[in-house]
Formats: structure tokens, sequence, C-alpha cells
């Protein structure tokens, strides 16, 4: 953390605008943060493959609408019931 304060403290005083803390929001980084920007991924792939791709993203934001939504305990709860070999009650 003593490092991170260091380089940000640097970066303002040589007149850096932002920093880019990379992808993730670890609550360190909420320490010195003023917004977040969208990361969006593009992928470029083989037209066979992208029914699979397509189901997987689909399903990704299913699960984050659900974990925004419900809360974590909920969300893991339900994947244990779908996971294979999980407990389905």
């Amino acid at each position: 953390m003593v490092l991170l304060n260091d380089t940000v403290r640097s970066a303002i005083t040589e007149g850096v605008g932002e920093i880019d803390m990379g992808l993730g929001e670890e609550p360190y980084k909420w320490r010195f943060a003023t917004g977040a920007r969208k990361v969006r991924t593009v992928t470029f792939m083989p037209a066979h493959l992208r029914p699979l791709v397509s189901a997987e993203a689909a399903a990704r934001r299913r699960g984050r609408r659900i974990a925004q939504r419900a809360g974590a305990g909920f969300v893991l709860r339900s994947l244990e019931r779908l996971a294979p070999g999980g407990r389905r009650d």
C-alpha cells in the first residue's frame, strides 16, 4: 500500500491525469478511484465456434445479474445446486 500510495503521489506531481490500475475491483483500488471505466472484450473466432461462445457469454451475463440482485450467498447456493455432483435440494 505504501508503494502504491507513493506511485500515485508521484504521478500527481508529474501531472498525470489518469492511472490505469488494471482489471478487477479490489478494495485497495477504490481508495484512489474517482470512477471506473467499462471494459469490453472483443473476440475473433471461426464461425463454427460462435454459438458456443454466445451461450457462455449469455450465462455469464445472467450470473452477474443474479449476483447484483441477490448477493453472493444466494449465487453460491444456486451454483452448488446446479453444479454436477453438487447439492440438489
